[in-house]
């Protein structure tokens, strides 16, 4: 390995050399035939007793080398671990460790051939090497950034700064100096941009120092810089020491920005060493899950390869590794954009991103050692769902009647009740774990009041046309005399929603009558239960109701009522489940179960599916229903990947706080509500719905 006064010339060799060889033709696609895994010493097949000329005991592979240049973090604990719990060594592997300051450092030494790996954010200098044709494929992911809390990249700023009021948003930091390792063009600048982003400012309002992440630490305390940029444990160390404190977490949440990368040579001369350093990594990367990641091998690993202590080390919370590696190919996007913008790209013409990524090695690990899902709890686990038994959240019925939840070691318990103010009363009170419900004022209220909960994925959507999961139906001869034609017409008459005001159901009432100029104050509204809904229409205690299908299908079919306003919120999520805090505090194992089983009953749910016997049978075990009346119903749209629409709540608070719902006058941020990390893990293991 050069020394440090080399490296820059290294450096600069990238930035003017033209590299002789062509883009296209770089990576090693195909996937040879799988090799059997290194022995120490293979076992000779069974023979009769040999002559004493009988041929020699086969000969010992020999151990390869293997050279990676990596930064010292805990993002790369994957390979770390593959060397801690022995799996290098178990696939003939002797992997050597080069310790850089930054991924701009590492590409320099994979230019020169001088490493095999890099593990790496993808820097500027990485993309300028593959627009001259550098020889190099991003392989793996490294730690994924967690949705809320990632302990992998924080932007601390001094404490004195912060306490005497100095600095308190990003925006403070017009002018002052930031530590970054790696400087210009490094992934600690790709981060620090995505912290000023939304303040307005570039990197071009803040003065960049070049510190790296072991000497953050010493620099905070000299106050010879304002804050810095960096990740566990060297931020969990500066938090301890009383120097530091967190500015902004979470600047891109959910992305892959560290990375794994084969040299070119390395995997057109030594492909089977290549597929053997993947299956190693991946086990690595399936020995952090769960309590693995503190176990007493993978801690004495992560000291090994940084300079930190293990109380350090368990004082940081876990980040994100995929234990399929699967490449995070759109994520790369926004940083090449980025480090465009800010003008550290020698070219202006986005590179194609599929040309930069060689899958092949990810794919090979993935089909040798199967997909990786955990295991089901050694115990089993009662989870208690408070749920209104209405079809939009046939994904919790189906993860039940399908087996999913006993898949897991779950046994979950649901509780009927009429609304979400209800079942937010529940889960308030510790009665129940989860929460099956529209988004109603009292979730916001609570919200406000500080009660721990968060929506942790969406129920069913609604459809953009003929959408049966909401509908305002009115009395038929209403309808017939004429006396109902429009929801004008509802002014000063009586309307049954479920939960009665600030619930779901008047949200959905508002939303109807918006359009015609009303508001849910020139109505009567009624607090009748969904099951409820088909006597009162036919006794005619009520002009109309909001209900959603299978009860609005039993209403039409029963000659009681008719649709009056259908589609009042096209393609908006307006029902979800959420989790308490004290859920996913204390049983984060079964927390994140619970969402793998619900992920895969959504899944069941797609095209015929919908109306398998098994999900049929659930869907009845849970409403008061039939079976014709479910066959006859429309199926709502049910995202099999379970993704937050975080901005559709926007519109449900600022109605609730139109109508005087709300005991608060300044809208909440909407990040603070949602959890998005257990819909990320579920996606995580199971894969994009379809691929």
């Amino acid at each position: 390995m050069p020394g440090r006064e080399k490296l820059w010339k290294l450096v600069a060799l990238l930035v003017v050399v033209t590299l002789a060889v062509p883009l296209a033709g770089c990576g090693a696609k195909a996937t040879p035939t799988a090799p059997p895994p290194y022995q120490a010493k293979p076992t000779p097949t069974p023979e009769p007793p040999a002559p004493p000329t009988a041929s020699p005991e086969p000969t010992k592979p020999a151990v390869e080398t293997v050279k990676i240049a990596y930064v010292p973090i805990l993002a790369f604990a994957a390979a770390y671990a593959a060397d801690g719990q022995g799996y290098f060594k178990e696939y003939g592997l002797d992997v050597q460790f080069e310790s850089v300051k930054s991924g701009t450092e590492a590409v320099a030494f994979l230019a020169e051939g001088q490493v095999d790996v890099g593990a790496i954010a993808v820097v500027a200098s990485t993309w300028n090497a593959f627009a001259k044709g550098l020889d190099l494929r991003i392989v793996a992911p490294a730690a994924l950034k967690l949705m809320k809390d990632d302990p992998s990249a924080v932007l601390l700023v001094r404490k004195d700064l912060w306490e005497s009021g100095a600095v308190k948003t990003a925006a403070d930091l017009k002018g002052r100096t930031v530590g970054v390792a790696g400087g210009p063009g490094s992934g600690g600048e790709y981060l620090v941009a995505k912290c000023l982003e939304p303040v307005g400012l570039t990197i071009f309002d803040v003065n960049l120092q070049n510190i790296g992440n072991a000497d953050m630490a010493a620099a905070m305390e000299a106050k010879a810089v304002d804050a810095v940029l960096t990740g566990s444990p060297y931020s969990t160390a500066i938090i301890e020491a009383g120097t530091g404190v967190p500015l902004v977490k979470d600047m891109t949440p959910g992305a892959m920005t560290m990375v794994y990368v084969y040299s070119g040579k390395f995997m057109k001369e030594r492909p089977e060493v290549a597929k053997r350093f993947m299956l190693a990594l991946m086990k690595g990367a399936r020995s952090l899950q769960g309590e693995g990641f503190l176990s007493d091998a993978n801690v004495a690993a992560y000291m090994k390869y940084m300079k930190t202590t293990e109380e350090t080390i368990r004082k940081t919370p876990p980040g994100l590794y995929d234990p399929n590696l699967t490449v995070k190919i759109e994520d790369l996007a926004d940083i090449q954009n980025t480090h465009m913008k800010n003008g550290r790209l020698e070219y202006s013409t986005p590179l194609p991103l599929d040309n930069l990524v060689d899958l092949s090695w990810q794919q090979y690990a993935l089909k040798e050692l199967g997909r990786w899902e955990p295991p089901p709890l050694s115990k089993v686990e009662t989870v208690k769902i408070a749920y209104v038994p209405i079809l939009a959240f046939a994904a919790a019925y189906a993860a039940d009647g399908q087996g999913y939840f006993k898949e897991y070691g779950l046994d979950v318990q649901f509780e009927s009740v009429k609304s979400g103010t209800e079942a937010v009363a529940f889960l308030a009170e510790g009665q129940v774990d989860v929460g099956a419900i529209a988004v109603v004022a009292s979730t916001w209220n609570a919200f406000a009041k500080g009660l721990d909960l968060r929506i942790v994925a969406p129920a069913a959507l609604k459809l953009m046309k003929d959408d049966p999961s909401a509908v305002l139906l009115v009395r038929k001869d209403l309808w017939e005399s004429g006396a109902v034609k429009t929801a004008a017409d509802l002014k000063g008459r009586t309307v049954g929603v479920a939960g009665g005001p600030g619930s779901g159901g008047e949200y959905l009432v508002a939303k109807c009558l918006e359009p015609v100029g009303l508001t849910i104050f020139d109505v009567n509204l009624q607090n009748i239960g969904n099951a409820d809904m088909a006597a009162a229409m036919e006794a005619k205690a009520v002009d109309a109701v909001l209900t959603g299908s299978p009860y609005s299908t039993a209403i039409i079919e029963a000659g009681t009522g008719v649709p009056l306003v259908k589609d009042m919120t096209p393609g908006a999520m307006t029902m979800v489940y959420v989790y308490s805090g004290k859920f996913m505090k204390e049983r984060p194992e079964v927390a994140k179960r619970f969402m793998l089983a619900l992920m895969k009953g959504a899944r069941s749910l797609q095209g015929e599916g919908f109306l398998s016997d098994a999900n049929v049978a659930a869907y009845m075990k849970y409403m008061k229903t039939t079976e014709e009346t479910i066959r006859k119903t429309p199926p709502g749209l049910y995202d099999p990947n379970l993704t937050v629409k975080i901005e559709d709540l926007a519109d449900i608070q600022n109605t609730h706080m139109k109508n005087g719902r709300l005991e608060y006058s300044t809208p909440l941020p909407l990040d603070n509500l949602v959890d998005l990390s257990w819909q990320q893990y579920a996606l995580m293991i199971l894969g994009p719905y379809g691929k």
